[in-house]
């Protein structure tokens, strides 16, 4: 494994779905009525790119997020944040697959 799919693996991902888990319990505990805790982790070969996505019903942090961007980015990939406050966001990685 090189050292760019150890950092993802053991920084990027967990960070991403920790932060997420984190955000959709914080609501959760605020007493949001009929709100139920949502986080999925897709992934999906395009062409030469592998998509990897997670997504939960309510705004992350942030938190690590700029270092996350720097790495990939590094490595020639892309990290895209689709946000609706209050409502949710996607974190959405695109990487070159071999």
């Amino acid at each position: 494994m090189n050292h760019f799919l150890r950092l993802f693996c053991l920084f990027i991902l967990p960070y991403l779905i920790t932060n997420a888990f984190y955000s959709v319990n914080e609501k959760k505990k605020s007493g949001a009525e009929h709100f139920e805790p949502t986080v999925s982790v897709s992934t999906k070969k395009i062409k030469v790119h592998i998509e990897i996505s997670v997504a939960d019903n309510e705004n992350g942090t942030g938190l690590g997020l700029s270092l996350s961007y720097d790495i990939v980015r590094a490595q020639g990939g892309a990290l895209k944040v689709e946000s609706k406050e209050g409502e949710s966001a996607e974190f959405i990685i695109r990487l070159m697959f071999e």
